[in-house]
């Protein structure tokens, strides 16, 4: 699991590679120019790294109970006995196997009627096939409707399709 959250490694290896991270705020100010924090840079190429930020759906009772992101989950010290991961996209399915994997009784619940459904449909019916012989009780095609909290475990409810948990990017849209 993460120790901590720092990119420093990164950076370097980067660096090494023969880039230059700025990291500030910034804004493409003409054809090959960046302006981050005041300063201006020329450069024939621009990468933008925005990072991205979980979202969260929009579940009944939800702000009750103890909710974790991939973050939390990744910097946990104790491994939950049970864990219901909402979203079968990219992050939920890592975060699913990470938990299952560590020993936790995973649900993974899913709105589309299959996992990573961006992906042709092969690829979320062999990782359906992995996490069902690997004990994992999985729903696709349903949504979770509710959450509440029974002594120490937070129990879900589960019915038909609607949102999901992801990322969403750091950056909002600005008209400057």
């Amino acid at each position: 699991m993460i120790g901590n959250l720092d990119d420093s490694g990164q950076v370097s290896g980067y660096e090494k590679k023969g880039a230059t991270v700025i990291k500030g705020e910034g804004r493409i100010s003409g054809p090959d120019t960046v302006e981050v924090d005041g300063e201006t840079l020329q450069t024939g190429h621009i990468v933008i790294a925005t990072g991205s930020a979980p979202t969260i759906s929009p579940v009944e009772g939800l702000d009750d109970v103890p909710v974790w992101t991939n973050r939390e989950a990744t910097t946990i010290k104790e491994v939950p006995e049970r864990a219901t991961i909402i979203g079968g996209g990219p992050v939920g399915i890592e975060t699913a196997q990470m938990m299952s994997r560590f020993g936790s009784r995973v649900t993974l619940v899913q709105h589309s009627e299959r996992l990573i459904n961006r992906e042709e449909p092969k690829v979320g019916e062999l990782i359906l096939g992995v996490f069902e012989e690997e004990g994992m009780d999985v729903r696709v095609g349903r949504r979770a409707e509710k959450a509440r909290t029974d002594g120490p475990a937070t129990l879900p409810s589960c019915g038909e399709p609607a949102g999901t948990t992801g990322r969403r990017s750091e950056k909002e849209t600005r008209h400057d």
